[in-house]
């Protein structure tokens, strides 16, 4: 599933906090894992002081990695962060970029915030967004996954990685649907909302009940643990209230969502739940169309 894993770090110890996660996936799976810092130059003290660093840290992850079958090697690449970020992994073939939500610019001199938003928008594969915290955390980064689904294929192109993950890493995988208060409908100025009337609520809890059960079945059959939930109010916040609610160290959600009938936008939702989720977020692109 992750055979090629891409690690930017930007010098910061808040940067570093990934290589928990890393350690995890990368010994589960085996993975190729490259080290990269990006240094405006290609040459000079700055750039010499950039492959000490990553040196460095790759040689920490090795000992982390001890006794799997995981490897390590490193990059420093000149140039703008985020566009050598994207092409660095298209290049080596890297299916997974695993980056922290927050960095600091000192030495080097670039943010690892702005660049984490930039590589979200672009990015071509699954991106990691670990949540750095202060001081950092110890809990293991796949026990528990929650995972939003608002009934789309798109929405659902997560679930064949959630179930990998599930399998190889023991997680236990919660899956969500959403009732927001209202349903979309197209008018004169674009897209709203109407309220449900109390009949539609129910029959549409029962859908997404049923939903669920199917959705969950495929889960259960490659060998993750899967509880299911509905909830009603506005969807970012309910995902978020349900992650916290339930202990969840990950949201798991595709990059891209369409909302039918009765149910809410992903492209929006993620782009909130990205910024302000205290989970950690795993979020894979799709290439479903609908």
């Amino acid at each position: 599933m992750f055979e090629r894993i891409l690690v930017p770090l930007d010098g910061s110890t808040v940067a570093e906090q990934v290589l928990p996660a890393v350690t995890e996936l990368a010994g589960a799976f085996g993975a190729d894992v490259s080290v990269v810092d990006v240094c405006e130059t290609d040459g000079g003290e700055e750039a010499r002081a950039c492959h000490l660093y990553v040196g460095r840290k790759a040689d920490e992850l090795r000992v982390r990695l001890g006794g799997t079958a995981a490897s390590v090697r490193t990059a420093v690449v000149p140039g703008m962060a985020d566009q050598e970020i994207l092409r660095y992994a298209e290049a080596g073939k890297s299916d997974l970029i695993v980056m922290a939500s927050h960095g600091r610019s000192g030495v080097r001199r670039w943010s690892l915030g702005g660049t984490v938003e930039r590589v979200l928008k672009r990015a071509a594969i699954p991106l990691m967004i670990v949540r750095a915290v202060e001081p950092p955390e110890r809990r293991r980064v796949f026990s528990r996954i929650a995972v939003p689904v608002d009934g789309s294929a798109s929405s659902a192109a997560i679930l064949p990685i959630v179930a990998h993950l599930a399998r190889t890493l023991k997680s236990e995988v919660i899956l969500l649907r959403v009732i927001e208060p209202g349903r979309q409908v197209r008018t004169i100025g674009g897209l709203g909302y109407v309220p449900f009337k109390e009949r539609d609520i129910e029959s549409t809890r029962t859908a997404m009940r049923e939903y669920l059960q199917r959705t969950s079945a495929g889960l259960s059959a490659a060998g993750a643990v899967v509880t299911c939930e509905v909830r009603e109010g506005e969807a970012a916040g309910q995902i978020m209230r349900l992650a916290d609610d339930r202990g969840c160290t990950l949201i798991a959600m595709s990059s891209h969502g369409h909302s039918k009938v009765r149910t809410w936008s992903m492209g929006s939702v993620l782009s909130s739940i990205a910024e302000r989720s205290p989970q950690s977020v795993l979020l894979a692109p799709s290439l479903v169309t609908e």
